[in-house]
């Protein structure tokens, strides 16, 4: 089984997984992990205790699901460490004493779920145990979790913005992200245009016509 690793991860992800699964490594635009099987694909995203409750203050987080949720209706996200609830309801991630509520963490989780996404929680001697069982349960109900999504009426400011580049003629949700993914955000992009020909699979005729488009002028017709 193939699984396929972010080369910003650690050496440690690698090397743990290379028990399990045929590593290589890439620059991934989603997730972390991704685990390739037949006709299934499993997106994981892997998160320590300390890096999913930051993820939840700057936003990260839900900009990282929007991204998931357009090649996969059942993104995973691994919280591996140890979490614990201190006697004032705030949340102890890997030894070290948090200002987040406990209560506040367990609601990320559920808000994540009722998106579509799957929520596990092992320890970190576990994780390459959890991605396993993960990419099993997806290729034996691949019918279910390889579907684009649907819109589920969660939509990020990524997923705005996504949607936002991908109306532009011949560009698509595809391009869009790698648009987005070279230039940062929707003006850069749009004031890039004549860049765009940098990016693999857009060339010169989806260019004039995304200029065209742009330059339309009703007032003039």
């Amino acid at each position: 089984m193939l699984a396929i690793v972010d080369d910003r991860e650690p050496p440690s992800v690698h090397k743990s997984l290379a028990k399990l699964f045929d590593v290589q490594k890439a620059h991934l635009l989603v997730g972390d992990i991704i685990i390739s099987s037949g006709s299934s694909t499993c997106v994981i995203e892997r998160k320590t205790p300390s890096d999913f409750l930051s993820s939840i203050g700057d936003g990260r987080l839900t900009e990282q699901l929007g991204r998931m949720l357009t090649v996969t209706n059942a993104p995973v996200f691994i919280i591996e460490g140890d979490i614990k609830c201190n006697r004032s309801e705030k949340v102890v991630a890997d030894g070290q004493h948090t200002r987040w509520y406990y209560w506040s963490y367990q609601g990320m989780i559920a808000s994540l779920q009722l998106a579509g996404a799957i929520v596990i929680h092992v320890p970190s001697r576990l994780f390459p145990q959890a991605v396993l069982r993960m990419a099993k349960w997806h290729e034996k109900d691949s019918h279910m979790t390889n579907r684009r999504v649907p819109n589920l009426g969660f939509k990020t400011t990524f997923g705005q913005q996504l949607d936002l580049i991908a109306a532009l003629p011949g560009i698509g949700i595809d391009k869009a992200e790698l648009l987005l993914d070279k230039f940062g955000n929707p003006w850069n992009v749009l004031s890039s245009i004549s860049e765009w020909g940098e990016v693999k699979g857009i060339g010169k005729k989806t260019i004039e016509k995304a200029m065209q488009f742009l330059d339309y002028d009703r007032n003039n017709t």
